[in-house]
C-alpha cells in the first residue's frame, strides 16, 4: 500500500510541474481589427472580392461628371439619321466638345442630357482641327459643364476609363483600359489605350484611377476605326480659338441648300389634349393631319407642353420621305409624336421639295 501511495504522489507531482511549465510560456497574441478607424469617403479603390483583383471604382468616379456628358444625334440635310455619339459641355452657355467622326456630313443635330433634356444644336463654334475635335453650340443656358484644365496627363501603364453618354445603349458603364504607349504626331501628344476602343465612342471623357480627367477620346484618322486619347489640355486650345460673335453653321464648306418651296401647311388640330400646327397661305399638301398629343404625356403627373419646328422632305411621288427636327420641343416624347404624325403627310406629285412645320403641343 505504501508503494502505491508513493507512485500516485510522483504522478501527481509530475502533472503539476507540466501544467506550471505550460503556464509560464508565452501565449499567442491575436490583434483585433481597428474598429476606431473610419472608412475613407470616396475611396478610389474598393475592397477586393474573393478571387478578384482590387481596382478603381470607375463607375462611382464617373458620376462626378455625368451631368455634363451628353448624347449627340446627327442628321443629314434630308433629315435622315446619320449617327449617335458622345460629347460634353465645356461652357455654361451650351458649348460642347465632339469628335469630327460623328459630325461628318451632318446638317442638323440635337444633344440630350442624362435627365432627358433635349437641345437643338446651332452649329460649329470651332471647326474640327488636326486633332479631329471641334466645339459646337447647343441652344441651352445654365448647363453643368467641365472646366478645361491641363493639370493632369495620362501615365503610361496607368488604369483609365472612358466615360461616354449614359443615354446610349451599352454605354452606361465606363469602359476600362490601360495606357499602353505615348506618342506624338503633327497635332501633338497622344496616348494609345489597351484594349483598343471603337471610334463610335470618340468625344468621350477619359479619367484615371484617381478620378481626374486626363484626356478626350478622339479618332486617330478618317480611315482608322480605332480611337486614341488626346490630353485634356487640347480643350483649352479649342476654346481659345472659339468665336461666338460669328453666325453659327453646321456646314464646313458650302451652306445648306435652300428648299425649293417652304410653304406652311394648314392643319386641323386634334381633339384636346392636342397639338396645333401653324396655318399656311400656300400649300401643295393634300393630306396633313395634325400630330396626335401622346397618351403617355397626358397620363404624366405634369402634362407636357412644348413647341418645336420640323422639316419634312417630300419625294417626287408626294410621300414624306423623312422628318428632321429643326428645333426641339424640349421633350423626346413630344418630338417623336410630331415626327410620327408628320411622316404620314402627303403632297401633290412633282419635284422633290421640303417644308418647315411649327407645332405646339399642349394638354
Amino acid at each position: 500500500m505504501k508503494s502505491v501511495s508513493l507512485g500516485l504522489t510522483v504522478v501527481l507531482t509530475a502533472t503539476l510541474l507540466v501544467a506550471c511549465s505550460r503556464k509560464a510560456g508565452p501565449s499567442p497574441v491575436v490583434q483585433p481589427p481597428n474598429l476606431s478607424t473610419p472608412a475613407v469617403p470616396n475611396a478610389a479603390v474598393p475592397p477586393s472580392t474573393p478571387g478578384g483583383p482590387v481596382g478603381p471604382d470607375f463607375a462611382r468616379m464617373a458620376e462626378r461628371f455625368s451631368a455634363s456628358v451628353v448624347g449627340i444625334t446627327v442628321f443629314d440635310e434630308t433629315g435622315k439619321l446619320l449617327t449617335h455619339g458622345s460629347g460634353f459641355f465645356v461652357a455654361e452657355d451650351g458649348k460642347f466638345v465632339a469628335d469630327a467622326s460623328i459630325l461628318k456630313n451632318g446638317a442638323n443635330g440635337v444633344v440630350k442630357t442624362p435627365i432627358s433634356k433635349i437641345f437643338n444644336v446651332s452649329g460649329y463654334v470651332t471647326r474640327p482641327d488636326s486633332r479631329n475635335l471641334a466645339v459646337l453650340k447647343a441652344e441651352a443656358q445654365s448647363v453643368p459643364f467641365i472646366v478645361a484644365t491641363s493639370a493632369t496627363t495620362p501615365a503610361v501603364g496607368g488604369r483609365v476609363a472612358v466615360v461616354s453618354s449614359p443615354i446610349i445603349k451599352d454605354w452606361k458603364t465606363p469602359l476600362q483600359g490601360t495606357i499602353a504607349t505615348r506618342s506624338n504626331d503633327a497635332a501633338g501628344d497622344y496616348y494609345e489605350i489597351s484594349p483598343t476602343v471603337a471610334k463610335a465612342r470618340c468625344g468621350s471623357l477619359v479619367i484615371d484611377d484617381r478620378g481626374d480627367i486626363v484626356g478626350v477620346l478622339a479618332s486617330r484618322s478618317e480611315s482608322s476605326d480605332d480611337a486614341i486619347i488626346r490630353p485634356f489640355s487640347v480643350v483649352t486650345a479649342l476654346l481659345s480659338g472659339s468665336q461666338t460673335s460669328t453666325a453659327l453653321s453646321w456646314q464646313l464648306t458650302t451652306p445648306t441648300p435652300t428648299p425649293t418651296a417652304t410653304p406652311s401647311p394648314t392643319a386641323t388640330p386634334s381633339a384636346t389634349p392636342r397639338s396645333s400646327v401653324t396655318p399656311a397661305k400656300r400649300s401643295r399638301l393634300i393630306y396633313n393631319p395634325a400630330p396626335v398629343y401622346p397618351t403617355a404625356a397626358r397620363r404624366s403627373h405634369f402634362p407636357l407642353r412644348g413647341a418645336g419646328s420640323y422639316r419634312i422632305l417630300f419625294g417626287p411621288d408626294g410621300k414624306a420621305s423623312s422628318v428632321q427636327i429643326q428645333k426641339t420641343s424640349g421633350s423626346e416624347l413630344l418630338d417623336n409624336a410630331a415626327m410620327s404624325g408628320l411622316i404620314q403627310w402627303r403632297a401633290e406629285p412633282g419635284p422633290s421639295w421640303s417644308i418647315t412645320v411649327p407645332i405646339t403641343f399642349q394638354p
